[in-house]
């Protein structure tokens, strides 16, 4: 397993642990809006987390995309050791 794994794995917990207390909270009788400010997080992430039916999912996995000029790398790399400038 990669670091990168284990940074997502780990905030993929912290978030299932958040949201486990915000449903136990909420089972408590406590207000949604109370819920939001003992737990500092927005009043709409507490209703999104009560109704959230599948455990968290961290949405940033740390992918690089590419550029558009990828595939024209080399040739920017020729053109640029022999000092060829293009005027716009």
């Amino acid at each position: 397993m990669t670091s990168l794994e284990l940074k997502i794995s780990s905030k993929e917990k912290e978030k299932q642990m958040l949201i486990d207390e915000v449903r136990r909270l909420y089972t408590e009788r406590y207000s949604k809006s109370k819920i939001s400010s003992f737990l500092e997080i927005d009043r709409r992430t507490v209703d999104r987390y009560l109704k959230a039916t599948t455990i968290a999912k961290h949405h940033r996995t740390g992918e690089k995309f590419g550029s558009i000029l990828d595939n024209y790398k080399e040739e920017i790399d020729n053109l640029l050791k022999v000092k060829i400038y293009f005027k716009l």
